[in-house]
């Protein structure tokens, strides 16, 4: 699991560059047009369309590149054939069965009973309760500040042309703390689920915390960008559009966060220091063993919340380049932190964790999917209804536009991820073709070549990738190898 963790923080780090050099030139040129950088100009946003169509097909590209990666190490770690659906988790609590053929006791497999649905049932509720907290507190802060708008005079002096600032660093705040308290709330209701297997809790708790953060994360962008000024005008009023307002509150929510994520290596550091110089504080010259050091760290939770930071990123990527087109190049910076943080954290700040197989990264394949295309809605929505291409055309004009462009786009999106998998052996990785290499010599050698084998290993470079060269042993005629069927089957 953590090793693929990894694999996939490298794979994402290293596609990001390509769309980061691009959006940089991009904001230089936008810059250049408009030092205010309002990307107001008729050339800035059709470049910024065009950027945002691009981003849009990079996402299908990175997702479907992973798979085939996924996949290539799978095989190479002895993973291909894993079935994680079955591993059992030791804290499933189920009651004692005899099994009627072989008189065994053993827990009995949980089936859907008015118990086990009403515990999920109830969990539904809670997280839909908590997510409209959330949105509640979010309306709250938008609504406190359009009232100290129209009513200055409440505001105090040192605050005064700072508060739209303020509205968005008091929303980044609120986003973290409902975060935090989320994560352990999330945790606690699926444990009180009580999955039998590992796999389906995983899935369970996965799914749980991309619903709440993806609504704790972008609910505030989606608010400012689409119906924020037509409850209170943005400023300056005379732009009609909140881009300048979606781009300060985008910039601070992401910058908020990638602060907040520096505490994941600190506190468990500082709780590691702590706890060692309690036990060795009343002892000199104390020399730990590695194992004793280990008992001071804390236990490592697993790979979700490291995931969780990495996809939001990914959909502020993938939903956003027209607000900020930087951001990618941003990522790419970040993504890069994020990776050695982890592995400093993974060294020194935590107990060495335990191994658990894994073939594929999960339901976060499926996540990656979805956030893509609601990329495709919201880059649609902010062409459509928030540059100014389509200023002065009617409300019912502008709906049947964003309705025939996403549709057209989800259906370009659809068909390149077809034409991507159906390409898929063009990417055939060094593994397989080691091994293809491999199983012509050794056809070659007992049987002769065919045309296909011969196209293999003709070629000096190639046969000198395996073991052994056909030439170094003697042919056998055909159907005449000498073992026996079962061994040439083999």
């Amino acid at each position: 699991q953590i090793a693929l963790y990894f694999a996939w923080t490298g794979h994402f780090a290293k596609w990001l560059l390509v769309p980061g050099i691009i959006g940089a030139c991009l904001c230089i040129y936008a810059f250049i047009k408009d030092p205010q950088f309002r990307m107001q100009t008729m050339y800035t946003q059709v470049i910024s369309i065009f950027y945002a169509g691009y981003i849009l097909m990079w996402g299908v590209a990175f997702i479907e590149s992973w798979k085939v990666k996924e996949t290539d190490l799978a095989k190479r770690w002895g993973m291909e054939n894993l079935h994680e659906s079955s591993r059992p988790r030791p804290q499933f609590e189920g009651e004692l069965f005899e099994h009627e053929e072989t008189k065994k006791r053993g827990l009995e497999k949980l089936a859907i009973t008015i118990r086990h649905a009403a515990k999920r049932i109830l969990t539904v509720f809670i997280t839909f309760n908590f997510v409209t907290a959330v949105l509640i507190a979010i309306v709250g802060i938008f609504s406190l500040r359009a009232f100290v708008k129209y009513h200055p005079y409440y505001v105090p002096s040192f605050l005064e042309g700072h508060v739209p600032l303020v509205a968005s660093i008091a929303n980044s705040i609120t986003i973290v703390i409902f975060n935090v308290v989320w994560t352990g709330l999330a945790k606690a209701m699926v444990n009180f689920e009580n999955h039998k297997f590992e796999a389906d809790y995983v899935n369970s708790l996965v799914v749980k915390m991309f619903v709440f953060k993806f609504v704790n994360y972008y609910n505030s962008l989606i608010y400012t960008a689409f119906f924020k000024n037509s409850v209170d005008p943005c400023d300056p009023v005379e732009w009609d559009t909140c881009l300048p307002t979606l781009r300060q509150t985008f910039l601070t929510n992401f910058i908020v966060q990638t602060i907040a994520g520096l505490s994941e290596v600190g506190m468990p550091l500082l709780m590691y220091q702590l706890n060692k110089w309690k036990e060795t504080r009343s002892k000199k010259d104390v020399d730990l063993s590695a194992a004793e050091k280990q008992t001071f760290k804390q236990q490592y939770e697993g790979t979700l919340e490291d995931y969780m930071e990495l996809v939001v990123v990914f959909g502020y990527v993938t939903m956003f380049p027209i607000v900020f087109p930087l951001i990618a190049l941003l990522a790419f910076f970040t993504t890069l932190i994020e990776l050695r943080m982890d592995a400093v954290k993974m060294v020194r700040a935590y107990r060495r964790p335990f191994p658990f197989p894994a073939a594929s990264i999960g339901a976060w394949n499926d996540i990656l999917e979805a956030i893509s295309n609601m990329a495709v809605i919201v880059n649609v929505a902010l062409v459509v209804f928030d540059l100014k291409l389509f200023a002065n055309t009617s409300m019912t004009v502008k709906l049947g536009i964003f309705i025939a462009l996403e549709h057209f786009l989800l259906i370009l999106r659809y068909a390149v991820t077809l034409y991507w998998r159906s390409g898929e052996k063009l990417f055939e990785s060094e593994f397989d073709r080691m091994s293809r290499r491999m199983k012509a010599v050794a056809r070659e050698a007992q049987w002769g070549a065919d045309e296909e084998d011969s196209r293999i290993v003709n070629d000096p470079q190639e046969r000198a990738k395996v073991f052994r060269k056909a030439k170094d042993h003697p042919r056998k005629p055909e159907g005449s190898s000498g073992l026996s069927s079962e061994r040439e089957n083999e």
